[in-house]
């Protein structure tokens, strides 16, 4: 984790000082290591077509899913509001409806959502807002 934060991070603060990060790499290729397809869900995957109708129903299948797979309470919770936003996007941007895929990989649980959308830039959602609000932007 500290490895990806120096990826990401120019600069690094250990206790009051700071430093160059000795990992920092060009935003775009450190986007290209994260945007890449996840492996075949396997053929016992929970598969579910969702809708702006079935999105309370595609929370309460994840957070099942969660709780049968023995997670925290604090990680059903992270993951049904990860999973919720994701869904919610693609019915309000990508087309109206997705399908969500679960599936355990030995103690986690993978989610997988899938919709019609598709996002060009691949810094989309990481730029910097402090700049922008300055610029009176935000």
């Amino acid at each position: 984790m500290l490895g990806d934060a120096e990826t990401t991070h120019p600069v690094v603060l250990e206790g009051t000082r700071r430093r160059p990060s000795h990992g920092y790499r060009e935003p775009f290729l450190t986007a290209e290591d994260f945007n890449l397809p996840l492996p075949p869900p396997p053929p016992d995957a929970v598969v579910r077509r969702f809708d702006l109708d079935t999105l309370a129903e595609a929370r309460q299948l994840v957070a099942a899913y969660a709780v049968e797979a023995a997670l925290t309470p604090d990680q059903v919770e992270d993951l049904v509001l990860a999973v919720n936003e994701l869904a919610t996007n693609s019915v309000v941007h990508a087309g109206g409806r997705g399908t969500l895929l679960l599936w355990r990989e030995g103690p986690a649980v993978v989610c997988e959502v899938r919709d019609q959308g598709r996002i060009a830039n691949p810094m989309v959602g990481r730029g910097n807002r402090g700049r922008a609000r300055a610029a009176g932007s935000g």
